[in-house]
């Protein structure tokens, strides 16, 4: 049999290991865990929170500058994936560039507003 010899504080211990011809079943070294199973539903309502979180996160005063930047660039992406910005205006009813209008515009308000303070 091998094992892994440890010595720790001058006392000798021994680890067996299992018998290298002997290869571990899988299911013994990763025990299965089912995947979640997502709805159509929960999916929407991902796509819906994602969409408005992000433009709460670029009208709030509060945010960072990387924070706001990062989620410009997935507003004005074209990208199409399942969780594009593009993706979930059209899951929610809303068209993607009327949406990036309205927020270049009220960013821009915004700015005057801050400008003015």
């Amino acid at each position: 049999m091998n094992a892994v010899k440890l010595i720790q504080k001058e006392n000798q211990l021994e680890l067996p290991l299992f018998f290298l011809d002997e290869e571990p079943k899988t299911a013994e070294v990763i025990p299965f865990e089912p995947k979640p199973e997502w709805t159509d539903d929960e999916v929407r309502q991902l796509r819906d929170g994602l969409l408005w979180h992000s433009l709460r996160v670029l009208a709030d005063g509060r945010a960072g500058s990387e924070i706001k930047q990062e989620t410009m660039a997935w507003v004005m992406s074209d990208e199409v994936h399942p969780f594009s910005f593009v993706v979930c205006c059209d899951e929610a009813g809303y068209d993607p560039s009327g949406v990036r209008e309205g927020v270049k515009s009220i960013l821009n308000r915004l700015a005057r507003v801050k400008a003015g303070d």
